[in-house]
């Protein structure tokens, strides 16, 4: 293939015949574009994603063999709720003991090798744990940080108002590790339940702990004087209490917490209809306009990226999801599987179209304006790295869905073994881009500078737009902004709002000026007329500027006119 960037071949664009001020103009549209979709993401204004109902649980254990359930109930599901979350948040267990109304002093003993602090109120009063059984939650409880495993299994049904009844899961058992971090009182929620299409009216839950684990550690330690806090990092003391925990037939075990259901808003669900919907509109006449002024340029005036965005201009359709209204009313993995594969496959083209067109931008013979094949040297290296992140991407997607689908108690951080190398991959490649993206950036600057040349501020402009539109690509990416269901409001406003302006903007940048158009028009008509060919390409030359490439290639300050006429005896010649 070959990339077509000599000037005086190109048709010119309406960039070209902006002034500063003009220029102005679309830098503070594009801004305030973002900031407008920062505003309308803004919880004051735009609805959360999520809906909550809480309901608290307080579970006792008087034995190692009790199972504590938690049974739970959510009515009233209607499609446009999308999905369903089920959590459990558990609260941090209380540390700061207390020995006869005050603090409990403590020593180091070794007892059968075993090393671990005891309560020396519990060894001088010898009366057991009946001087240290208060616990409250206090400094120590909120600066210690906790790490175990909880088990429990869950089974979960959905039912709709004509009485019919379908299981989701029966008795599935799992292994979850809480974290609680220090600085708080309660531990991170742990997912037990996810159900991503809602088929049912009403959604139950018996959620069964196999015991309490951290509450008959914390008894034992009452029964001992031994301190937690200070055994959780000796595996020796730990093992030692689980013991003791294990074999008591009268330690008391407890689960304190908050159960959550979490499901999409209704309110959302209207809010990304009008979002989206506008976004497709407004992107099929940037699309159709767009197609129609390229249309009367003759291929041969046309630029390699006219070409790049009328691809793009035509991906960014599917990744505002026109099916957004079936998989909302007809919810199945079908639907929301195109939408995933399409609007990751706009991502994907965006990434490849960039790094191409800085690839352009940074060799010499772009700025000398010489033409220059691109084979599959200058392609397969691209293509390689992009398509290792979208075929990622969709792979973990596909995987966790089909799992989930079949099991909704399926977790992908806690059931599927290699999801941390998996992220980690699809981190370490879009660092990769990021960086050769970078590079090639730097490199085209360089060349720029070493070679004199001085762009155009419209190409400037349009470099620095993309760039930073790149830079904002990579971070939605990693932090997963792009995902099909996001977490926060601002997040799906903010991104998806970006890449629709950036293309608008590109689009009107590049759409062939009328004049030039014309100009166009009347070579070609002179071209099939060989006699008159002479008096008929003169306005052509006259009127024909070098045009910019965003981030491709600058169009430099225009020929003399002074030196017309020597290029029109030329051209007789």
């Amino acid at each position: 293939m070959k990339a077509n960037l000599q000037s005086e071949s190109l048709v010119g664009v309406r960039i070209d015949n902006y002034s500063p001020k003009g220029i102005a103009f679309l830098v503070c549209s594009f801004v305030v574009g973002i900031i407008g979709s920062i505003i309308g993401g803004s919880h004051h204004i735009a609805p959360d994603i999520f809906w909550t109902a809480h309901s608290s649980a307080f579970m006792e254990c008087h034995s190692y063999d009790c199972v504590p359930t938690f049974h739970g109930a959510l009515t009233n599901m209607k499609k446009m709720h999308q999905s369903l979350i089920f959590e459990f948040e558990m609260q941090k267990p209380c540390q700061d003991r207390l020995c006869d109304g005050h603090a409990c002093s403590e020593e180091e003993q070794t007892i059968d090798g075993v090393h671990f602090w005891h309560s020396i109120e519990a060894v001088q009063n010898q009366t057991g744990p009946t001087n240290h059984t208060q616990f409250f939650c206090g400094e120590k409880t909120k600066s210690t940080s906790l790490e175990f495993d909880m088990e429990y299994s869950i089974t979960a049904w959905g039912t709709n108002n004509d009485g019919s009844r379908n299981m989701l899961a029966t008795d599935s058992k799992r292994t979850r590790t809480v974290t609680c971090p220090s600085g708080q009182f309660d531990c991170d929620a742990v997912i037990i339940f996810v159900e991503n299409y809602l088929y049912y009216d009403t959604y139950h839950t018996d959620v069964s702990f196999t015991h309490p684990y951290y509450g008959y550690i914390e008894d034992a330690s009452k029964n001992t004087g031994i301190s937690v806090e200070y055994c959780l990092d000796e595996s020796e003391c730990f093992e030692y209490l689980q013991r003791i925990a294990f074999t008591a037939d009268t330690l008391i075990g407890k689960i304190i917490g908050v159960f959550k259901m979490k499901y999409v808003d209704k309110q959302f669900t209207m809010y990304e209809f009008g979002w989206k919907y506008g976004m497709l509109a407004i992107s099929m006449v940037v699309f159709g306009t767009y197609m129609w002024a390229l249309s009367k340029t003759a291929p041969k005036y046309r630029s390699y990226e006219q070409y790049w965005l009328a691809v793009l201009l035509f991906l960014l359709l599917f990744f505002n999801d026109p099916l957004f209204v079936l998989e909302i009313f007809t919810p199945g993995p079908f639907w929301s599987g195109l939408y995933v594969v399409t609007m990751t496959l706009y991502l994907a083209a965006l990434l490849l179209f960039w790094l191409c067109v800085l690839d352009i931008v940074r060799s010499k013979a772009y700025w000398q304006e010489e033409a220059r094949k691109l084979g599959w040297q200058f392609y397969l290296p691209k293509l390689v790295l992009v398509a290792l992140i979208w075929t990622l991407t969709i792979s973990v997607y596909f995987w966790v869905r089909a799992q989930n689908y079949n099991d909704p108690t399926y977790s992908s951080p806690s059931d599927f073994s290699n999801y941390r190398i998996v992220k980690a991959a699809a981190l370490v490649f879009m660092l990769v881009y990021t960086l050769w993206a970078i590079v090639l950036a730097a490199i085209a600057c360089y060349v720029c500078v070493s070679a004199g040349e001085t762009p155009k501020r419209p190409f400037l402009f349009l470099f620095c737009v993309s760039f930073c539109t790149l830079l904002v690509t990579a971070i939605g990416a990693a932090i997963g902004g792009f995902t099909p269901r996001p977490v926060y409001t601002i997040e799906f406003t903010l991104f998806f709002s970006i890449l629709n302006m950036y293309l608008w903007l590109m689009a009107f940048a590049y759409t062939p000026a009328a004049s030039a158009a014309s100009s166009n028009s009347a070579g070609d008509d002179a071209s099939s007329d060989g006699g008159s060919a002479t008096l008929q390409m003169q306005p052509v030359v006259a009127k024909i500027e070098a045009r910019p490439v965003a981030p491709a290639r600058p169009s430099f300050d225009t020929e003399d006119p002074r030196s017309s006429s020597r290029n029109e005896d030329e051209l007789n010649l």
